[in-house]
């Protein structure tokens, strides 16, 4: 911004179908001196980066790292695990979209 404020920053994740409420999880958002970090405490996954959406692009690799780690160890989950719309749980096709506005 031309004043030197803060500037707000939009960040769209998109899903194909919503997960079922039981499977939903917080995302928590905060600063710190010099970054940010974004968390899912129900997965206990936390990550850091430069600016925000940094933060949450690494959060969400490290969810999709967590999630390959449960389907690889537990592949009964992976097969069973599908929300109402028959979509796999596992499924990576989630993006995630950043623009300003």
């Amino acid at each position: 911004m031309e004043n030197g404020g803060p500037q707000l920053i939009r960040y769209t994740v998109e899903l194909p179908v919503p997960a079922p409420p039981e499977l939903r999880v917080a995302l928590e958002l905060g600063s710190e001196e010099g970054g940010y970090w974004a968390s899912v405490p129900e997965l206990q996954l936390t990550s850091e980066g430069e600016h925000l959406g940094e933060a949450v692009t690494n959060l969400v690799s490290a969810i999709r790292e967590w999630l390959t780690y449960l389907q690889e160890e537990a592949p009964a989950l992976g097969r069973t695990s599908r929300d109402r719309s028959g979509t796999s749980l596992f499924s990576t096709r989630q993006s995630l979209a950043g623009s300003a506005g």
